[in-house]
């Protein structure tokens, strides 16, 4: 009795292993139909690029490449404030027909970590549309710090000239060695 039951399991394992391999089978056969759909489709699209600048962007007047935090900083183990600065000046050329987007980077926030527990920008961006006789808050305030990195932003308004701009933060200084500087990047899209 023993001989027939096993043949009976066996028989029961062979057609589970036939439906497993007809089932990653027809799995294979449906990625590979769909990968060749997609080719087809995206290989007659085409884009066309255009080279115009539609914004120039330059450091503004207070910077030198590297953002100072404060004159002095503070002891180690201490708290402190981030000074007030523009960082970035953006004019768009001509009469774009869509919003022109950024992303502001602190570009050397893993090296900053070896000072500092946190530091935090308070960002804003403002817009003048008379020459810089008033400048006005465009949108709502960001946080870059060192764990997000970076922040986005539009620019969005009729403005002329626009100002990427530091309004305060905080930090804690961890280490006064070789103190190193917040470095910023921006990309304008």
């Amino acid at each position: 009795m023993q001989p027939t039951s096993f043949l009976i399991e066996n028989q029961k394992g062979v057609k589970e292993m036939k439906r497993k391999l007809f089932l990653v089978v027809g799995i294979m056969l449906a990625l590979a139909i769909t990968g060749v759909s997609y080719a087809a489709t995206s290989a007659s699209t085409s884009v066309t690029v255009n080279t115009t600048d539609f914004a120039t962007v330059s450091q503004a007047s207070t910077t030198t490449g590297k953002y100072k935090i404060q004159p002095e900083l503070s002891a180690e183990g201490s708290s402190g404030t981030v000074a007030n600065g523009d960082l970035y000046i953006i004019s768009p050329q001509g009469t774009g027909t869509g919003d022109i987007y950024g992303t502001l980077y602190l570009s050397n926030a893993a090296a900053l970590t070896d000072n500092f527990s946190f530091l935090n920008f308070n960002v804003q961006i403002y817009g003048t549309a008379d020459d810089g006789a008033t400048w006005d808050p465009v949108g709502d305030p960001l946080l870059l710090s060192l764990t997000n990195g970076y922040v986005n932003f539009s620019l969005t308004g009729d403005y002329t000239t626009y100002s990427v701009s530091v309004d305060g933060g905080g930090f804690y200084l961890l280490n006064t060695s070789a103190v190193t500087e917040p470095e910023f990047f921006v990309e304008i899209k």
